[in-house]
């Protein structure tokens, strides 16, 4: 059975240079995700990672046992901001908002 890996088959999302910007095509693509706030350091932050790969492992083995398709979990994925965009600046973690998303097959 072969196993398919997302970050090669979307390497143009994942493989990005340092140095230069780039423009890029996202396609319509399927998540599993959490929001929160607070710091990224903190307690909630480290439970809804711990969720969101609780969640992904078990859908991984499910599709490799029933559909025959098995694949790399995608990677952590997270969105950042702030109600005040000053907490940015002035470093005021537990005033930021995030979503945290892993991708998943169709």
């Amino acid at each position: 059975m072969q196993k398919t890996d997302f970050k090669k088959y979307l390497k143009s999302l994942y493989v990005l240079s340092a140095k230069h910007f780039a423009i890029v095509d996202v396609p319509k693509m399927n998540f599993i995700n959490i929001d929160g706030a607070g710091i990224p350091e903190g307690l909630a932050f480290a439970e809804a990672v711990s969720w969101l790969y609780s969640i992904n492992y078990p859908l991984k083995f499910l599709s490799k046992q029933i559909l025959q398709k098995d694949y790399f979990v995608s990677p952590l994925e997270r969105l950042w901001c702030a109600d005040d965009m000053f907490a940015y600046t002035e470093g005021r973690k537990e005033d930021w908002l995030w979503s945290m998303m892993i991708m998943q097959p169709d």
